[in-house]
């Protein structure tokens, strides 16, 4: 009887104390704001980099909330540099990643980017290797033809020497049709998808990041070309041609052009895959083809060593991508500039 009761008052001490540290190792996590610590207590003892993902993006899910507010926001006229954070810019000696992320954990809300960002940052504290990606990605609010441009920021992980894909935003939850609330709800659809399931909603500004063997051409090509951030940046008020797939034939030249106010115009068009090396080249041209007035005009011949993609550069960043479809020799008609 004396040792049954011994060994019953140990029982009662022992799960007081767990009690204790489950309870203090929550509230640690609830009110922690530094990426390092709440990496290093996520990551403690995981066997595996995919279990370590697995913790963080799960630990994301349960405790950020999308930020329905901007939803609401009435736009102003001062862009917005750093998404989720006051006005105020970050130290230069902190990574705007860990920047961001200490905001995000602050505030306990984050919109894409934030989503991205943090994530990102916790993997580096872990030593796993994270990317943003931005690009596009289909919801229920899009509409054909007007919003085929960068409106999403996702990530790519590497686990085990291999990338992989996921989205911390989405698979955290959703916003309600009409009252616009955050409803958290764990997506697992979003969490390191195959490749070829992930492109079906979500189509990258750099198509390295498809993670495919060849990036498929989505139906809104069909429309208009493919619309970089860089788009809205140098306020490009038209362009042409209009359809976001070209047909042309070895020889042919095709005409491309693009209205705006920037004084500064250098257009550059080329079928190579946009890398650093060509964007560094794209940069030093001061002016490419010819301005007229506030438009700009510059012309490609087509090669028969050409590939599916037309990436348009101005001023030395992408701004629209077409879909290059080979045909037999034939005369190339020209549109005209759609607003």
């Amino acid at each position: 009887m004396k040792l049954w009761f011994c060994l019953y008052m140990a029982s009662i001490c022992i799960c007081a104390s767990a009690q204790k540290r489950g309870s203090a190792y929550s509230r640690f996590l609830a009110e922690q704001t530094s990426p390092y610590l709440l990496s290093q207590k996520l990551t403690a003892g995981l066997p595996s980099e995919r279990a370590k993902v697995v913790s963080i993006l799960s630990w994301i899910t349960d405790n950020i909330a999308y930020n329905t507010g901007i939803l609401y926001a009435i736009p102003k006229k001062a862009p917005i540099i750093y998404p989720n954070v006051g006005a105020s810019e970050p130290d230069t000696l902190t990574p705007l990643n860990d920047y961001v992320a200490e905001n995000v954990l602050r505030r306990r809300v984050a919109v894409c980017d934030g989503y991205a960002r943090l994530f990102a940052s916790l993997c580096f504290h872990a030593g796993i290797r994270a990317e943003l990606v931005t690009g596009y990605v289909r919801t229920d609010k899009n509409r054909a033809g007007t919003r085929f441009r960068s409106n999403h920021t996702w990530n790519a992980v590497r686990i085990d020497s291999t990338w992989h894909l996921l989205d911390a935003t989405w698979a955290s939850g959703y916003v309600t049709y009409g009252s616009n609330q955050f409803v958290t709800h764990y997506n697992p659809r979003y969490l390191l998808t195959p490749p070829a399931e992930f492109i079906k909603d979500h189509y990258p500004e750099d198509l390295r990041w498809t993670l495919l063997p060849a990036a498929p051409a989505l139906p809104e090509f069909a429309i208009v070309p493919f619309r970089y951030q860089a788009f809205l940046k140098f306020r490009i008020r038209a362009f042409a041609p209009v359809s976001g797939t070209i047909e042309a034939a070895a020889g042919d030249t095709i005409l491309i052009e693009m209205q705006t106010e920037l004084k500064e115009k250098s257009l550059v068009v080329t079928a190579q895959p946009v890398s650093d090396s060509l964007l560094q080249a794209a940069e030093k041209i001061l002016t490419g083809g010819s301005v007229q007035g506030d438009k700009v005009v510059v012309s490609h011949v087509v090669t028969a060593g050409d590939g599916e993609w037309l990436h348009v550069l101005y001023n030395g960043e992408p701004v629209l991508r077409y879909r290059l479809r080979l045909q037999q020799a034939r005369l190339l008609s020209y549109q005209p500039l759609v607003q």
